[in-house]
C-alpha cells in the first residue's frame, strides 16, 4: 500500500507528535508498505513565494520538508503545486494526515485535488484548542475526510460536537521496544552522574512555558515537598522551559535546611536513551497539565516501570482507566490533597513495576497500533472503491 503521511512535527525535531510519526511510518514501512512523509518544518521562515520542499532520508524514510509559511493561506497554491511535482514517480492510494490544522486542512485539499482518500488523526490539543479559535475550519475538514482517528477516547466527543458525525475511532498510542531497552550499564551511568544514594528519591516532570502545561500547580506543588520530612529529594526538570521558568522552581524548592537535601536537575528536551534512564531512576513522574492528549512520556514512564501522578483531564483519565498500581490520579484544582498524596506515596516502597510494564505491553503496543491503522486504511479504500469514487 501506498501512503502519502503528512505530520506537524518529524524527527530530528523533539516532541510527542514527531516521535510518534516516526514511530508510526516506521512501523508501516517495515511491514512492507511504502511510505512518504509530509512534515512542517515550524523553523524554516521563507516566504511562501520563495519557499522550496526539501527531500532528505531520515532513518530510511523519504521525508519531504514543507516551509511553515507553504502550509498556511497564502501558500496553498503553491504547495499544492510544489507536491504534485514530487508525486509524479509515487502515486498514493491513500492521505494520512497527523494533526488536524494546518496538516489536515492542506492533506484535505491535496486529497479532492489527487481524488483519493484520505484519513485524519487527532492528537489533542489540535482540537480542543482549533475548535475554539478556528471552528469552521476544523468543522469543514474533520467532516470532509473519511474517517477521523484520536489518540484518546476522551476525543471522541470533541469531534462530535464539531461535526455532529460519528465517524472517529479511538487508535491508542504505542510505545517502541526502542524506548524500553535501557541497559543496566546506562542506568548505572547516570545515577553515578547525578550521583543520586540509596535512599534519595527521585521525581520527574516536563514543564513547558507555553498555556498547556501547568507550572503554576507544579511551582505549588514542589513548595509542598521541599518542607516534607523526606530527607534526600531530587526533583527532574525536563522538557521546552525557559530559564526563568527553571529559577522560579529553585527558588521554592531547592530551600538549605539542616538534615534535608533538595536538588533541582535541569534538561532541557534530553535525548531518548537519556529519558529513559532518567525516567527509570525515578519513582514518580509527575504531569500537571492543563490540557493534554495522549501524553506520550506517561507511557513512557509507565513502559519503564515508574509509577506516574497526573491531573485529570483528557488523556490522562483514559489511561487511569487501568490498575489502580499505576499511580495517582490528581485533581486539577485541589493541590493541596495532591501534594499530600505525593509525598506519602514517596514515602513507600514502591513493588509494581511489572504491573506498569505488562499493562502497558498488552494495551499500547506497536504492533496493536499499527494493525489498528491497517484495518481503518483497507476499510477506507474498501468503501472508497465500493461507491465509485473518483
Amino acid at each position: 500500500m501506498k501512503i502519502l503521511f503528512l505530520t506537524r512535527q518529524f524527527p530530528p525535531r523533539l516532541g510527542g507528535v514527531a516521535t510518534a510519526s516516526f514511530r508510526l511510518s516506521k512501523s508501516l514501512q517495515s511491514r512492507g508498505h511504502e511510505i512518504i512523509v509530509l512534515a512542517c518544518n515550524k523553523k524554516d521562515h521563507t516566504p511562501a513565494y520563495l519557499s522550496e520542499i526539501h527531500k532528505r532520508i531520515y532513518k530510511g524514510i523519504v521525508v519531504y520538508d514543507i516551509a511553515e509559511k507553504l502550509l498556511q493561506r497564502d501558500g496553498y497554491g503553491l504547495c499544492l503545486q510544489l507536491v504534485y511535482d514530487l508525486l509524479k514517480s509515487f502515486s498514493p492510494c491513500l492521505i494520512h494526515s497527523y494533526y488536524i490544522f494546518p496538516i489536515s486542512y492542506f492533506g484535505q485539499l491535496l486529497a479532492r485535488n489527487l481524488s483519493i482518500p484520505h484519513i485524519s488523526s487527532c492528537r489533542g490539543s489540535d482540537i480542543t484548542l482549533h475548535a475554539l479559535t478556528k471552528p469552521g475550519v476544523v468543522s469543514h475538514t474533520l467532516q470532509a475526510v473519511q474517517k477521523n482517528t484520536t489518540v484518546s477516547c476522551s476525543f471522541l466527543h470533541w469531534i462530535e460536537i464539531v461535526t455532529g458525525k460519528g465517524n472517529s475511532i479511538f487508535v491508542a498510542n504505542s510505545i517502541g521496544d526502542d524506548f524500553t531497552c535501557t541497559s543496566n550499564k546506562d542506568v548505572v551511568y547516570y545515577k553515578k552522574k547525578y550521583a543520586l544514594g540509596k535512599d534519595t528519591k527521585v521525581f520527574v516532570s516536563n514543564a513547558v512555558y507555553r498555556w498547556k502545561k501547568g507550572p503554576e500547580y507544579l511551582k505549588t506543588i514542589l513548595a509542598a515537598l521541599a518542607k516534607s520530612d523526606l530527607a534526600d529529594l531530587v526533583f527532574f526538570l525536563i522538557g521546552n522551559f525557559s530559564l526563568g521558568l527553571q529559577k522560579e522552581f529553585e527558588q521554592v524548592f531547592c530551600i538549605p535546611e539542616k538534615g534535608r537535601c533538595r536538588r533541582l536537575i535541569a534538561i532541557l528536551q534530553p535525548e531518548r536513551q537519556e529519558l529513559a534512564c532518567i525516567l527509570q531512576l525515578a519513582d514518580l513522574f509527575l504531569l500537571t497539565s492543563r490540557r493534554e492528549g495522549m501524553p506520550n512520556v506517561l507511557l513512557e514512564a509507565l513502559a519503564v516501570g515508574t509509577a506516574i501522578a497526573a491531573t485529570n483531564v483528557d488523556g490522562v483519565l483514559d489511561i487511569f482507566q487501568g490498575p489502580k498500581e499505576l499511580g495517582l490520579l490528581l485533581d486539577r484544582f485541589q493541590l493541596e490533597p495532591s501534594a499530600e498524596k505525593i509525598i506519602a506515596f514517596l514515602k513507600q516502597i514502591d513493588r509494581s513495576q511489572d504491573i506498569r510494564k505488562k499493562w502497558i505491553s498488552a494495551n499500547y503496543s506497536v504492533n496493536r497500533e499499527v494493525e489498528s491503522y491497517e484495518r481503518i486504511y483497507e476499510k477506507v479504500l474498501q468503501d472508497w472503491q465500493s461507491t465509485g469514487a473518483s
